[in-house]
């Protein structure tokens, strides 16, 4: 089908995408991408039928191996993970996509594609890649010898080979470079928010402080790579209260169990409050003090913005893109390796008062207003897609499946 006069078709292969509530900021992007460039590109979404998480019942009235309007985006919903290798060369022939974007590394979705381009079953079509903080040091910890042996077999063979990769950060550029990926080019755009966040903020509302107390809030999916348990093991008893609340689905049971061990040695009262609906995000941050979150590496993270767009400044790990919080005076940006002092900046937000909190949270406010009305966020996605579209690849006709 020839396409011309019409605009860029990208075919988006996701995980996860809509209805779907629980999977994490890779989707997110996908669908804030959607949302805002409709009206520069088209897009056809190829996602599983059902959620993130251990439990994988379709949803509810999606018909899955036909196109589907959601949104902005036509989307076809797979039967299973192999269905990849039939639909996705029939989606290249009938509808001539200008670009192929996956948005995981390690995905089946994305090595099943990948196999079928290195076969010549895709064609010239370039190729786009969003590892989602996939290959950073703590996201590789877990799993580490299975992903490592994976990776290197993978990239020697050829599979990442010519393709184009989105890097979230700088950071997360310097990850990909150590692939050693042959003929390969990168290119930084942040991850795409939503154009505004939490309208209804207002700072005459916002939570006062009250020395010797505070607020936590954990908001994320509870698995290893959030390192939550990090935080109690190495949490020293402080004067006054602290209060945690964790949202998040429990990916990992046996590590929640060791959590919910560890924090009965500290002082902190702690409570598990279950899933958060994502469109009540921003409202439930709100009513907190503080976003606490030591991670083990995050490419982006929406909820640190989504947090800063509440006014709950952030104290988290220095494993992330946001670096200059403390500069911002919009929270801390800690080392995992010195908790001494994640436990000097704890015992001073327990003892601040409500003056000094109520200026970190709206500055923290204005941190993210400040980033989401930035004109080179989006542009730099809208280059992103368009370099790669220019891109081309040359199948090796003679690889083997």
């Amino acid at each position: 089908m020839s396409r011309k006069g019409k605009k860029p078709l990208i075919l988006i292969i996701s995980n996860y995408y809509l209805p779907g509530i629980k999977s994490g900021g890779g989707t997110r992007t996908v669908v804030n991408t959607v949302d805002r460039l409709s009206d520069r590109y088209e897009f056809r979404i190829i996602t599983r039928s059902y959620d993130a998480g251990e439990d994988k019942t379709r949803y509810s009235g999606v018909e899955t191996g036909a196109w589907t309007q959601v949104g902005n985006a036509q989307v076809l919903y797979l039967d299973s993970d192999s269905d990849i290798r039939k639909v996705l060369p029939e989606a290249l022939e009938a509808f001539s996509p200008s670009l192929v974007y996956a948005n995981s590394f390690f995905s089946p979705l994305t090595v099943r594609s990948l196999r079928l381009r290195r076969i010549g079953k895709l064609g010239e079509v370039p190729f786009l890649l969003a590892p989602c903080g996939e290959l950073s040091s703590g996201a590789r910890k877990l799993k580490r010898i299975k992903k490592t042996i994976f990776a290197r077999t993978a990239v020697a063979g050829g599979l990442y080979d010519d393709i184009v990769w989105k890097a979230s950060s700088e950071i997360e550029a310097d990850e990909i470079r150590e692939l050693r990926a042959q003929r390969k080019t990168i290119i930084v755009a942040p991850d795409l928010p939503p154009r505004t966040i939490f309208e209804e903020y207002s700072k005459e509302r916002k939570l006062e402080k009250e020395r010797g107390k505070v607020n936590l809030v954990f908001l994320s999916r509870i698995d290893r790579k959030k390192n939550l348990k990090w935080l109690f093991d190495n949490l020293e008893i402080h004067e006054g209260s602290i209060t945690l609340h964790v949202f998040g689905t429990i990916e990992d049971e046996e590590y929640y169990r060791q959590i919910e061990e560890s924090s009965m040695r500290t002082g902190i009262r702690f409570e598990y409050k279950g899933y958060l609906k994502h469109d009540r995000v921003p409202r439930e941050l709100f009513r907190y003090h503080f976003k606490i979150m030591p991670t083990l590496g995050e490419n982006f993270g929406h909820v640190f913005l989504e947090a800063l767009a509440a006014g709950c400044p952030l104290l988290i790990s220095d494993r992330t893109p946001w670096l200059d919080l403390e500069e911002k005076s919009a929270g801390w940006a800690l080392p995992l390796e010195t908790p001494k002092v994640w436990n000097k900046v704890i015992g001073k937000i327990v003892a601040m008062e409500n003056e000094e909190y109520q200026a970190m949270s709206r500055a923290s406010r204005e941190y993210a207003e400040k980033f989401l009305s930035d004109p080179e966020i989006e542009n730099a996605t809208v280059e992103l897609f368009d370099f790669a579209i220019g891109s081309r690849h040359f199948p090796d006709k003679t690889a083997e499946a």
